[in-house]
């Protein structure tokens, strides 16, 4: 059920976290969004992330102040068993290509929610490259 637009919810997730130096990715963002959650609860935040550039982008992180931690996660289901692991060394996107972020597989967990998260809240976040 997609209630909530993350990006309405997270919309601030086109613009990655970068050094000075260093240049943008070229990935686009689309259909974030993510359900309602309760303060101090957990929240899941799901999207597509297209990259139009010509080399690979790797996810590395996301930040956000609506939540004490965030991470991405990647859900699995081995001898009929979901589990659900955190990705540590980021999730790669290569040229042309898109990756999503849905129920089942890869989201953005936002651990200790600092508010609750309503039908069409925003969610200020930063994509990391």
């Amino acid at each position: 059920m997609r209630v909530l637009p993350l990006l309405s919810a997270l919309a601030l997730l086109t613009v990655p976290a970068m050094s000075a130096a260093a240049t943008a990715p070229a990935v686009k963002v689309t259909d974030a969004w993510s359900r309602p959650a309760a303060a101090s609860g957990n929240g899941a935040g799901y999207m597509v992330l297209t990259n139009t550039g010509g080399k690979t982008e790797t996810l590395t992180a996301v930040q956000s102040n609506a939540a004490a931690k965030v991470e991405i996660h990647q859900s699995l289901i081995a001898g009929g068993v979901m589990s659900m692991k955190r990705i540590d060394n980021g999730v790669a996107i290569a040229p042309g290509q898109s990756v999503k972020f849905a129920p089942g597989g890869y989201h953005v967990m936002l651990l200790g929610l600092t508010r609750a998260l309503k039908s069409g809240d925003s969610v200020p976040a930063t994509l990391v490259f």
